[in-house]
């Protein structure tokens, strides 16, 4: 590749960084409401790693789903998630990280990767290989925006992952991004979860069985 392809490579780059930066930019408005330093906990980790459950109000399906998030500035923060349609007891253990719930037609992990690289060598364009070193682990600088009022709390999340997804959901693997949001009100709780991928959009939620604890609500 020449330097002209590689200018011109540059500038298509420097157009989907932008439209990227302007998603990111809505999702930050959606949620820049939070209280820095503020958690949300739908789960266990430890000593035991249990997830919460809930039964997807549309197909009745049931989920199994774990988040860990902190605020730690005005609707930024660090977010551990995972969601999957099965779960096996004994799997992972404290120090294992959020991988894998079970052996399941949809599952999802959040992810923490090495920043992308693109730079001109000897007049050719080069970069770090896409997905190098990226892992189900507690992704940070995501969307994140904590907020309590009273006895009702709110958490929304929207961050990036890794996905398996097989039939009947619109078949997928690879990287995308999730929108969750879970709403407590005393001892009551409820999660919606968008999955954003390439070949469709799937939409979940209903009322959270487990242990949840948001902002000051617990």
């Amino acid at each position: 590749m020449n330097v002209y392809h590689a200018i011109r490579g540059t500038v298509g780059l420097t157009v989907i960084i932008l439209a990227t930066s302007v998603q990111a930019e809505d999702s930050a408005a959606r949620v820049h409401r939070g209280t820095s330093g503020a958690r949300a906990q739908v789960g266990h980790l430890t000593p035991v790693f249990t997830p919460a459950t809930f039964t997807d109000q549309n197909s009745g399906q049931q989920y199994f789903v774990a988040l860990f998030a902190t605020e730690t500035e005005s609707g930024v923060g660090s977010v551990a998630f995972a969601l999957s349609d099965a779960f096996t007891p004994g799997g992972p253990q404290p120090g294992d990280g959020l991988i894998g719930l079970g052996d399941a037609r949809l599952s999802f992990c959040s992810t923490f990767g090495p920043t992308a690289q693109l730079g001109v060598q000897k007049g050719v364009l080069s970069g770090s290989p896409a997905g190098a070193g990226t892992r189900c682990d507690e992704a940070p600088s995501q969307v994140v925006a904590i907020s309590s009022h009273a006895s009702a709390c709110q958490a929304d999340v929207t961050l990036h992952g890794f996905a398996h997804i097989n039939a009947p959901y619109p078949p997928f693997v690879g990287n995308l991004t999730v929108d969750v949001r879970v709403h407590q009100q005393r001892a009551a709780a409820r999660i919606s979860v968008t999955i954003h991928t390439f070949t469709g959009k799937i939409v979940l939620s209903g009322p959270l069985a487990g242990p949840v604890a948001i902002g000051t609500c617990s």
